[in-house]
């Protein structure tokens, strides 16, 4: 038996030239080459690359990653607070970030060796209006109110009532985190979901 002809493709350099780049979110690659072969082992590397992250990401994570950016790190580092809002994004409404810094003073008992943060009603009141600058509060479905900072439980109660008192309709939920070291007053940090009209940059 004669030996079997091994047949292989023949390529002219000369007629063969490749220039590839790839923006992929983990790297830059950039290839210029007149060698055929170097197509298979390109083929085998895009092949071993993983997907985008925004791929892998369900549409509600990317939601809440957008939003992480916008909002104080406190925010998403509350684990119940985190969690509410992930299962709100996956309803898929609108929503709207609202953020007002409450300023505080600070009440020393002298006898009693105790310091506490308070807030003026005048002061809450004045500042909780303007978290729905820009749409009608009664547009309001759902909602979280995260309020930062070291207050006792009357004042933040009286925050939460004073966002939910023009939208009674709404279910709000609200979470609290301690202030951070660099934080003078409280923030309030809300994300609002309902039917709300559009926006002009939209």
């Amino acid at each position: 038996m004669g030996r079997e002809k091994r047949q292989e493709k023949v390529y002219d350099a000369q007629e063969f030239s490749l220039r590839l780049k790839i923006n992929h979110p983990l790297f830059e690659f950039e290839l210029s080459t007149r060698d055929p072969e170097t197509l298979e082992t390109i083929k085998e590397i895009l092949e071993l690359l993983p997907a985008p992250i925004d791929e892998m990401l369900p549409p509600e994570e990317i939601a809440f990653q957008d939003i992480a950016l916008k909002l104080s790190p406190s925010f998403t580092e509350n684990k119940k607070g985190a969690a509410v809002l992930r299962d709100l994004l996956r309803h898929r409404q609108p929503y709207r970030l609202a953020v007002v810094d409450i300023p505080t003073t600070a009440a020393i008992d002298i006898e009693a060796g105790t310091r506490s943060i308070r807030t003026r009603r005048t002061d809450v009141q004045r500042c909780v209006r303007s978290l729905t600058d820009g749409f009608p509060p009664s547009s309001v479905r759902n909602g979280i109110i995260h309020v930062c900072g070291e207050l006792d439980e009357e004042d933040k109660l009286f925050i939460v009532d004073c966002i939910h008192k023009p939208m009674p309709t709404a279910h709000l939920r609200a979470f609290q985190s301690p202030r951070p070291k660099d934080q003078t007053g409280v923030v309030v940090e809300c994300v609002f979901f309902g039917d709300f009209p559009k926006a002009q940059d939209e």
